[in-house]
């Protein structure tokens, strides 16, 4: 039995509804965006965006401004990875994979922390390398590190995963609460020194060792220092 298959897509909104989405979409004055946490979405004042903005990037303890040509720092990822393929320490298929064609600079920009206030609202700080240099690096990264992220005792995955923890718990002794807590800035306050120090150890503990370790350790400092937008 054929089935006829209309050729003509009907819209689902009127045409007063698709010109008011137009028209917030082309206005200057705010910025929409997916809030942080739930789903949502919030209308931004493009001033208050801006100014919060602005507020993380100056400062200078998580952010430092980029005056020379950043095609030089970019040289250096090039230079890195060149590094690698002449120790063979990647596959000719794993080096043409990292490699990035016709790279773009990282982007920066935030989702509103709705669920923290609704005034003066703060802004959770995302860098989007979706077409620079380390894009594919960070993918190749991430398919190595995800199985050795798992064998950590406090390993959680996502939320499910999380409730799932709780609910094995049990009954709790008396005089015991359940609490969490929130670190503020988590990510910039993370030591990075320390933390490439001691990751060869943890990448040694692989039972697959196909790439170097010494060749992940040095591609995830790429990653961590080389990031411009």
């Amino acid at each position: 039995m054929d089935i006829e298959i209309p050729s003509k897509r009907y819209d689902n909104l009127t045409k007063d509804e698709r010109d008011a989405l137009y028209s917030l979409k082309d206005d200057p004055s705010i910025i929409i965006k997916d809030v942080d946490k739930g789903f949502a979405v919030a209308v931004w004042g493009r001033e208050d965006y801006l100014k919060e903005a602005y507020k993380q990037l100056d400062e200078r303890k998580v952010y430092e401004e980029v005056r020379n040509n950043p095609n030089v720092l970019i040289n250096t990822i090039m230079k890195a990875l060149d590094e690698i393929r002449l120790r063979g320490g990647l596959s000719s298929d794993n080096l043409n994979y990292v490699l990035v064609i016709d790279p773009k600079f990282s982007r920066f920009y935030l989702l509103p922390n709705i669920h923290k206030r609704l005034h003066d609202v703060p802004g959770r700080p995302f860098v989007s390398n979706c077409g620079f240099y380390n894009e594919n690096i960070s993918s190749f990264l991430d398919y190595h590190l995800q199985p050795l992220a798992q064998t950590v005792k406090f390993y959680i995955k996502d939320t499910s995963h999380f409730l799932n923890k709780v609910k094995k718990i049990g009954k709790l002794p008396e005089g015991e609460i359940l609490c969490n807590m929130d670190v503020d800035d988590f990510y910039p306050s993370i030591p990075h020194e320390k933390g490439l120090a001691s990751l060869y150890k943890f990448l040694e503990s692989r039972e697959n060792k196909q790439t170097l370790s010494d060749i992940l350790a040095e591609l995830v400092e790429t990653v961590i220092k080389d990031n411009i937008f």
